[in-house]
């Protein structure tokens, strides 16, 4: 009501990948069609480790997976619907539980599957749970093309039959500047 009454924003959620270069670049490359009509969302999100690694007395496994989906999954769920610019119309997550450690349905591996209000699928992997590092990224499939982001942003090295590239430890190496 105040952003309104002073018209002008106040507020605004930490959205951040609308700021950042790559995703910005996916979006521009949608906005001139150089894909065609989007028909499928890929988005992954992977966390070197759970934000949240022990519950409080009388939480249960279900706060956990909220967690996972509030401080996590969200990014990717607004970044489909600012990308696509279409509203989700179904949803269906499922997940998996790969460190007993956490608790028996501490899920920290889920995916979520969307129907959106153009006809596109969506896919979204979020694994809080990733001990290599911290890796974000999209890939959205047109009619006539696909768009992504780059898996990582640095050297790529190729030595002894194999290729190597740094992965970020955590979300601030990768989107701190962003969110400036």
């Amino acid at each position: 009501e105040a952003e309104v009454n002073l018209k002008r924003r106040m507020v605004q959620v930490g959205f951040m990948r609308h700021y950042d270069p790559q995703h910005v670049a996916v979006k521009n490359a949608l906005t001139a069609d150089e894909v065609g009509r989007p028909i499928l969302y890929k988005g992954v999100h992977r966390n070197r480790e759970p934000q949240v690694t022990a519950r409080s007395p009388g939480s249960s496994e279900d706060d956990f997976a909220r967690t996972v989906i509030v401080n996590s999954a969200i990014h990717d769920l607004d970044s489909c619907r600012w990308f696509l610019e279409q509203e989700i119309e179904s949803v269906f997550v499922q997940g998996v539980n790969t460190d007993p450690a956490l608790g028996h349905d501490a899920f920290d591996l889920i995916t979520i599957h969307l129907s959106l209000s153009n006809g596109c699928l969506g896919m979204i992997e979020v694994y809080v749970n990733a001990e290599y590092g911290y890796e974000v990224g999209v890939e959205i499939v047109g009619e006539t093309g696909v768009v992504q982001t780059n898996p990582n942003e640095g050297r790529v090295l190729r030595s002894h039959r194999s290729v190597m590239q740094p992965v970020h430890q955590e979300w601030l190496d990768r989107f701190g500047d962003v969110y400036l």
